[in-house]
């Protein structure tokens, strides 16, 4: 059994988030700049890690790692883990919660998604494993993304 984690996004942004302290709501009358600042603020108190893909969306496959990698991470931040864990959020579910005071995170569809760790205080790094110009990779052809989580003491 896989611990990769499978996640489709029209919009080509993925988010880790501890549902257990993530404000969503913004509000109805909220633009990209608005939900790009309330996402920083989140991600200043621990709460949400955001990345951009670079491309324009699709199905992206997540692998968690231990080791140190190759690669230059894309995000290198903290990241507060509450006593769910964390959850691999789409930016569609990340908008209707922005918009819609009621809808909770994680949404039905992603409600799987979840990095079930201990709660605490964490370091986090993201790679990305491909040129998103390079339009014939597929998650069959290894992990998009790699995730590397270390608790801190």
């Amino acid at each position: 059994m896989s611990d990769d984690l499978y996640i489709i996004d029209d919009s080509g942004f993925l988010a880790l988030v501890d549902v257990s302290t993530y404000q969503g709501f913004i509000g109805d009358d909220w633009d990209f700049s608005t939900l790009q600042s309330h996402i920083q603020s989140q991600s200043d108190l621990g709460r949400i890690a955001f990345w951009p893909c670079g491309d324009g969306g699709g199905e992206y496959r997540i692998k968690r790692v231990s080791e140190d990698m190759s690669l230059q991470p894309i995000l290198d931040t903290s990241i507060k883990s509450g006593a769910q864990g964390l959850f691999l959020i789409s930016y569609s579910a990340l908008t209707m919660a922005a918009q819609f005071e009621d809808e909770a995170l994680p949404s039905q569809h992603e409600a799987d998604l979840n990095l079930d760790i201990v709660a605490g205080d964490y370091h986090l790094q993201i790679y990305q494993h491909y040129e998103p110009d390079d339009y014939n990779f597929t998650g069959e052809s290894g992990p998009h993304f790699s995730l590397k989580l270390e608790k801190l003491s």
